[in-house]
């Protein structure tokens, strides 16, 4: 029986590689998608079901949520699923549907999987599609224009070009070569991602005490660095006199994986608020083979027009200390709506003074209940309680374990 759907998994991956029912230019399929959310959603039907899929060029399998009785085994493979090991079939995906673009492909889907029983959960999508399906293309992701085009044979417009590293992992990722204060680092083209740039805990080696400061959070990474660069360079870019955080999750992932790390400190993760100001080109040829020719890009946003999330490529530093934009989330409990605190300074007023803490909620300041509180007062210069704001607070309410707290704001030399 094993050898039977070893045969089978091999024939499914010999059909020819897909086909476009319908193209909206000559020799090219243009597939739109929509940013919604920090999200590149793709409209796509698959196995016979249509929603709307996350796009992730940071994976190569894809990811969903259905009953994998029926479909084509196609590799036998280890597993990271909600953060256990195990060995389980992968499927074979060899038709997709995009509108009315219909390719024949020869990808890979693991389901039932986490990752699509949450993206449901939490934001309503159907699972999440890899780089994969796209393999045997010259696959363009072009932001200015909202589409994917696919072509057989790379279009001469695309003239800007970036090398890429190869490495033994279970997905073929796209790895930008990039710099920080002349060390070596790579950057992963990372659709999935809706941040600007998670830079490597590499980038922090070598820097002074007053240079580093220590980060601490509920994220996936709990520890990582605020650290000031004198110049980092990435694609045509130059970038002098920045702060960036190194909080790349790559080498905490490969750590509960079991997998080679001895690499993993110097690769970080470049997401959606970074990407959509250029033009891609990647060559997906022959992802499975682990050849490429690398990617191209051409940027389509002017670099003073840019902004990649707060106090990512920052030439400032947070006042209060929670690094706002990347680190809190509207929260809802209890019938309350809050902020809920994702990563803080250690060394800073947030932490040392207000006694925040990751995971903490904040509801209520001054007497008055978020939304209640305007925008322009919490969310003020660009991070939570910014332009001095945080001198203003007279009282605050902290919701922990379902209890609520209310403090007495701490003297600041200035606060009322």
């Amino acid at each position: 029986m094993k050898r039977t759907v070893l045969k089978v998994s091999l024939f499914i991956f010999a059909l020819p590689l897909f086909s476009c029912a319908e193209e909206a230019s000559p020799g090219a399929a243009e597939i739109p998608f929509v940013i919604k959310g920090g999200r590149m959603l793709l409209y796509a039907t698959v196995y016979g079901r249509s929603g709307l899929y996350v796009f992730d060029t940071g994976a190569t399998a894809s990811y969903l949520d259905v009953d994998p009785k029926g479909l084509v085994p196609a590799r036998f493979v280890r597993l990271v699923d909600n953060g256990k090991r195990k060995f389980d079939w992968t499927r074979a995906l060899n038709t997709i549907s995009f509108g009315d673009v219909k390719l024949r492909t020869r990808s890979e889907v693991i389901t039932p999987s986490s990752i699509a029983v949450d993206l449901k959960k939490t934001s309503g999508y159907d699972g999440c599609l890899g780089i994969g399906v796209f393999e045997g293309y010259w696959c363009e992701i072009s932001f200015s224009k909202s589409k994917i085009i696919l072509r057989r044979e790379k279009p001469d417009y695309f003239t800007s070009h970036s090398p890429v590293r190869k490495i033994k992992t279970v997905d073929y990722d796209f790895l930008i070569p990039a710099a920080v204060d002349g060390a070596d680092i790579y950057l992963e083209v990372d659709t999935g991602l809706p941040y600007g740039i998670l830079f490597p805990e590499g980038a922090a080696r070598n820097k002074r005490p007053d240079e580093s400061r220590e980060v601490v959070s509920i994220g996936e990474v709990e520890r990582y660095h605020w650290v000031k660069t004198r110049e980092t360079r990435i694609l045509d870019e130059t970038y002098t006199d920045r702060y960036i955080p190194t909080n790349s999750y790559i080498a905490e992932r490969r750590r509960r994986a079991g997998s080679d790390i001895r690499d993993a400190d110097g690769i970080g993760l470049m997401g959606l608020d970074f990407l959509q100001y250029y033009d891609w080109l990647l060559d997906c040829r022959e992802l499975r083979k682990g050849k490429t020719a690398g990617l191209y890009y051409e940027p389509n946003t002017p670099p003073e027009d840019r902004e990649y999330g707060a106090f990512n490529l920052s030439r400032d530093t947070p006042e209060f200390g929670a690094l706002g934009g990347v680190t809190y989330a509207t929260y809802k409990g209890n019938g309350y709506y809050g902020i809920r605190i994702r990563d803080l300074l250690k060394d800073s007023v947030a932490y040392r003074d207000f006694g925040l803490r990751p995971g903490s909620v904040l509801w209520r300041v001054n007497g008055m209940q978020f939304p209640l509180l305007p925008m322009e007062e919490w969310f003020a210069g660009g991070e939570l309680f910014g332009n001095g704001y945080y001198r203003t607070i007279r009282d605050y309410a902290i919701i922990e374990d379902g209890v609520e707290r209310t403090m007495q704001a701490p003297a600041l030399g200035g606060a009322l």
